[in-house]
């Protein structure tokens, strides 16, 4: 019988021990060529730190074509720009918050005190470029898809600016064609090019002026969807642009539209930001 109750008392006395702590994560190993040199570990929503943009970079490689997938790459991407996952309708505000660095629930509180939106929807490019001017010095201004190219992308990352564009996102994560009815925001922050090198399957950060502006390069895009760093061609973007006409959100489920919805806000334009 005393046997039988000091086992028991050790148990209940285990039972009150706290319980061990879990194991530390593992360090993300990346591969491939190159520093990437993204990570400033700065970012709340990057489950492992540092978060490579050539480990990212890599990963959508590798949904790309053969021709990409075979060849040696070489990209450029605005230092310090991490991933940011949204939260509810808020891609307008995570594309600027990533540009700027300005939270985003400073840029709601703002945006909603300037009346351009409910629920963080933002459907003008008018309206989005209004909210950057409040915020900080960023010269942001609307411009024309007339004129984005290659060319001009190259001449506006090399002079320090970011591109905020409005398309329609695809189930797959690539630019859709459906109308409007799922328009989102991304920003467009680098390039990427085949390298011209005979060793394939390689991977390297350059310098902008080293990339040439060949309209087969890609995008280096940012959005509130995935924390991957996406790469779109700009053809694909431009022609998932010229087809937003209508909304998939309506003032009756309180959000805020402008007068003349999609078709005349975001269609055919994009918001140009002059960033420090």
């Amino acid at each position: 019988i005393l046997l039988l109750n000091r086992l028991l008392a050790e148990l209940i006395d285990s039972r009150n021990d706290p319980p061990p702590p879990p194991p530390p994560l593992s360090p993300l190993h990346v591969g491939g060529r190159g520093s990437g040199g993204g990570g400033d570990g700065n970012h709340n929503n990057s489950r492992v730190q540092p978060l490579d943009r050539n480990y990212t970079i890599q990963e959508s490689v590798a949904l790309l074509p053969d021709i990409y997938r075979n060849s040696s790459l070489v990209f450029w991407s605005r230092p310090g720009l991490l991933p940011r996952l949204q939260e509810g309708p808020t891609c307008g505000l995570v594309a600027l918050s990533i540009a700027c660095g300005v939270p985003v629930q400073q840029l709601l509180s703002r945006a909603k005190a300037l009346g351009v939106t409910q629920h963080g929807e933002m459907f003008s490019s008018q309206w989005l470029a209004l909210l950057a001017n409040q915020i900080g010095d960023l010269g942001a201004e609307v411009r024309s898809c007339q004129d984005l190219s290659m060319s001009s992308l190259k001449k506006w990352f090399a002079d320090g600016s970011l591109v905020l564009f409005p398309f329609d996102l695809g189930c797959d994560m690539r630019p859709g064609l459906n109308m409007g009815t799922r328009a989102h925001w991304c920003l467009l922050a680098g390039l990427l090019a085949l390298g011209g090198t005979t060793e394939s399957g390689t991977l390297s950060q350059v310098d902008i002026n080293e990339l040439p502006p060949h309209n087969s390069n890609l995008i280096v895009v940012l959005h509130g969807k995935t924390k991957r760093f996406c790469l779109y061609s700009l053809q694909h973007l431009l022609h998932s642009n010229q087809q937003l006409i209508k909304e998939g959100k309506s003032a009756s489920e309180g959000f805020i539209i402008p007068s003349g919805g999609v078709e005349a806000n975001l269609r055919s334009t994009f918001v140009l930001l002059r960033t420090p």
